[in-house]
């Protein structure tokens, strides 16, 4: 089966999910073409979010400055190097009419790979707090973690799973036994996709203590960083 056919079996059914989403949805290919957008995205910017046709380019609606980053991500994907199964990013939108609107989008590989080109899903939460107000990171994240969840959670009532899905790592191996309960802790929520910092507030832990035990864990399982942590809890692998 080829990898373009591949991504069409994820993403066909995800379209019938993901377009009722309030959140921006972006779906780029195997090259980075703009394929998907979900009609809150386009609302959002005020234009097709998928044009030009067949563009590999970074979107007008999101600000010039940011081009290169963009373009970076869209690179390591196709080479294969993001390792991570959810990165989030902060980014600025600009609609048609101007308006610049702060953003955090989660990054998410359509399927788990360590080499070549993998379709990305961008999940895009928009700041809604009032301009008067205070903008907290930590809330904004937590925005993102309950959409992710609401996804999941309408992937699981539709029995759509995809077909490169992996399983729930077995942290009750061996090699995982030098963990301390709360750095099995960490790690839980490490493989579920959560950062530090909202690590730290699930746990009502300073991000510093959060840290210390992601450091000790390196040192347990002679690991260097979170992907290969994540790495090394999944399937046993370490770095060569």
């Amino acid at each position: 089966m080829t990898r373009t056919t591949q991504a069409t079996n994820v993403i066909v059914p995800l379209q019938s999910l993901l377009i009722a989403m309030s959140d921006g949805v972006l779906i780029t290919d195997e090259i980075g073409r703009r394929t998907y957008a979900n009609p809150a995205l386009s609302d959002l910017v005020g234009v097709d979010p998928c044009a030009p046709a067949n563009d590999t380019g970074a979107p007008a609606w999101i600000e010039v400055g940011q081009h290169d980053r963009y373009n970076e991500f869209l690179e390591r994907a196709k080479a294969g190097e993001i390792g991570e199964e959810i990165l989030s990013l902060e980014w600025t939108l600009v609609s048609a009419t101007g308006r610049r609107v702060a953003a955090l989008m989660k990054l998410i590989p359509m399927k788990r790979t360590t080499a070549g080109p993998v379709p990305m899903l961008w999940l895009i939460v928009p700041d809604r707090t009032p301009a008067n107000g205070a903008v907290l990171r930590s809330q904004r994240e937590r925005d993102l973690e309950e959409t992710l969840s609401r996804i999941g959670e309408e992937l699981s009532k539709a029995g759509v799973v995809a077909e490169n899905s992996m399983p729930s790592p077995n942290l009750e191996r061996p090699e995982l036994a030098r963990l301390s309960p709360r750095e099995r802790d960490v790690l839980e929520h490490l493989l579920d996709g959560h950062r530090v910092s909202t690590i730290s507030q699930r746990l009502e832990v300073s991000e510093h203590t959060v840290r210390n035990h992601l450091k000790s864990m390196f040192r347990k399982l002679g690991v260097h960083s979170q992907p290969e942590l994540i790495d090394f809890a999944r399937d046993g692998n370490r770095p060569t």
